[in-house]
This record gives structure tokens, sequence and C-alpha cells, in this order.
């Protein structure tokens, strides 16, 4: 067992070590460092939120609920982490109502992303018409575009393709959105971070490489500044598929994408990777 200071910077420590080890699906030693935090901070949200989601991820579905059901005052991410639960368990509708509810909230990017994502997972199975109405022509107009790219890349395509995100998010006017700055030319900026992708260290991604590019104020993220480019490009080539703002590239520097959980994603995307996995495989082998 890793050894803490006392006091505030020693808590700190601590939640620093557990959300590393959660991130790295370490998940054993992750609920040992989170059952004795709670030892000393026993109403912790977000630390008892986290033990539910490691019994969710074992698949004891009853043990989650019970710690959920423990917390004394929800936040946005206990009933998160509940609105996972529900769906998991199929009780769809239950979960909507908690969807609604966490609209309520201010919501980051990263939490709006998920909403979504549960969102699309519930009425696909349990209203599939209101899915089509409601996420339809965006799924299907993503689905074409990398299905395009997989099948034959066009730079100018996926230029194209960032051009029109960017002016989505800039109509939008979504202040937790990751926009870039207006005088990051998207055109210019993919011709040259291209180039400068074989001197950059990847992380390896079971489609897609990702590269962080130093670019200092390029954009913004939850208002934040940011100092990086995140690239994603199709694996072991330098076919850039898309690029965000970042705001540091510190918590993904070491990482490596070794497992894609499913459990939360729609049935096109199982899909979509398989045909994805499918097609690279074959123009790796072409190549």
């Amino acid at each position: 067992m890793k050894a803490y200071n006392k006091g505030k910077q020693g808590l700190q420590n601590r939640l620093d070590n557990i959300y590393f080890l959660y991130k790295r699906h370490n998940y054993d030693e992750a609920l040992n460092e989170i059952n004795d935090y709670l030892k000393v901070v026993p109403n912790s949200v977000n630390m008892l939120s986290m033990k539910a989601a490691i019994y969710r991820h074992y698949k004891d579905f009853d043990m989650a609920e019970s710690i959920l059901s423990s917390i004394p005052s929800h936040n946005k991410d206990s009933f998160m982490e509940l609105a996972r639960l529900y769906t998991c368990t199929q009780r769809y509708d239950e979960a909507l109502e908690l969807l609604e509810l966490l609209n309520t909230y201010t919501l980051t990017d990263k939490d709006t992303e998920q909403v979504k994502k549960l969102d699309m997972v519930i009425l696909k199975h349990k209203y599939p018409a209101k899915f089509f109405v409601k996420y339809g022509s965006s799924v299907n107009s993503e689905l074409e575009y990398f299905e395009k790219q997989m099948i034959s890349y066009s730079a100018k395509r996926a230029i194209s393709y960032m051009v029109s995100l960017q002016t989505n998010r800039e109509e939008n006017e979504n202040e937790y959105s990751s926009k870039f700055n207006k005088d990051f030319d998207i055109e210019k900026e993919f011709i040259e971070i291209r180039k400068q992708l074989h001197k950059i260290d990847k992380n390896m991604g079971t489609l897609f490489d990702e590269y962080y590019v130093y670019y200092p104020n390029c954009g913004t993220r939850v208002d934040d500044n940011c100092n990086y480019v995140k690239v994603y490009a199709i694996k072991d080539t330098h076919n850039i598929m898309k690029m965000l703002p970042m705001k540091s590239n510190r918590v993904y520097k070491q990482s490596k994408v070794e497992e894609i959980d499913y459990s939360l994603y729609p049935v096109y995307k199982k899909d979509m990777v398989k045909r994805f996995n499918d097609r690279l495989k074959k123009k790796l082998t072409q190549d």
C-alpha cells in the first residue's frame, strides 16, 4: 500500500493516484485506495461514485446500486453513474429521467458527450423511432465521413469536415465546446502539422493513433486557453481524420488505448468499428 503524508496534500496525492489507477483500468488497486480514502472522508460523493463504477465494471450491479443509494447528497457525477447503472440494467425510463435532471446542471464538454452517448443507447434500445428522429442525420453524416476516409482517404475532405465542425461550434456558441481560435487557419495548420507527425510520439489506438502537438493559445476548451492540438490519424499512417484544441497533454502522455468499452456505445458504433478494422487490415496488407 502506498504511503501518503497527512493533511490536505496527502489526501490530494491519494486522489490523484486513485484517478490514475482508475483511468488505467487497474480497478482492484483503485478499489483498495478508495476504501482507504473513505475511512478518512466517508461521504465523498466522487469516491463513492467511482467505487460504484468499479462494481458496475465487475457486473456486480446490486453492490453498485447499494453504494449509490448510500450517498446522502448526490451531485452530477453520482447522478451520471446512476444513469449508467440504470442503462446497464435496462431500466431505461429511470435513466432518461436522470439525464433530464443532468441537463439542468452546468455540464462540461465531456459531461455533455457522456449524457449524449447514454441518451443514444437508451433511445436506440427502447425507442428506436425517437433515436432516428433525434440522431439519425448527425449519425449518418459522421458515419459517411469516416467510412469514405477509411476506404479512400482525402486530405481535402478531412479539412472540409473540420472546418464544418468549427463553424457549427461557433454558431452554437456553447462555452463548453472545444473551439479553435479564429486566427487558427485549419487548412494551413493541417498541412503543417501533417508534415511534423513523424517527429512526434504517438499514443496507439485500435483504429486511430493520437498525437499531441504543442501550439500555444490555439483555442479554448471549457472556457480555458488550450496549448495543444490533439490529432487523430488513421492507425500507422499520417492521414489526419480530426483535430481538436486541448488544454494539456499531461494526462494522456504515457497512455495507450488497450481496450474499447462497448457497454455504453450504440450498436452502430460496434458495427462501424468492425468495418473499420476489416478495411484497415485489408489496406495494411495491400500496402
